[in-house]
């Protein structure tokens, strides 16, 4: 990632507050649990304290934002042919760090293909370590 690319991705992280969770996706096989993929669910705040609704233009321009931002981090981890991003609901969230204002949220689903991803106690790791380490580098944290 270039350093004037990871600066601005930087500053969107700063002036929106993004952070990020994650949910494993799994099959059961009888006994045997297997990762199929691994949802990261990007949520950022609106610079000013509260959205008027969740299809209001701040909400969706935020939204679109957020999508481009997460486009470039999944780029720059080399992994565009095993992420998606899934379409964001219109809804608003309280905002983890501030009770006075508002959060969007967006997920993008990495697929854990490789076999050794997928094996019993691999863990989410492996599948998705290359885009926490992006995320990681331009200021985003784990909630």
């Amino acid at each position: 990632m270039e350093a004037s690319d990871r600066i601005g991705l930087h500053e969107f992280v700063r002036r929106h507050h993004v952070h990020y969770g994650v949910e494993r996706e799994e099959v059961a096989d009888g006994r045997r649990r297997e990762l199929v993929a691994v949802r990261l669910r990007l949520l950022a705040t609106h610079e000013r304290a509260r959205l008027d609704a969740p299809g209001c233009p701040a909400c969706v321009e935020l939204l679109r934002e957020l999508g481009s931002f997460a486009d470039r981090v999944v780029g720059a981890a080399g992994l565009a042919e095993r992420a998606e991003t899934l379409p964001a609901p219109r809804k608003l969230y309280q905002a983890s760090g501030d009770r006075n204002a508002d959060e969007v949220a967006l997920t993008i689903r990495v697929r854990c293909d490789a076999p050794e991803h997928r094996r019993a106690g691999a863990g989410e790791d492996r599948c998705v370590a290359a885009v926490r380490d992006r995320l990681a580098e331009v200021g985003v944290a784990r909630t």
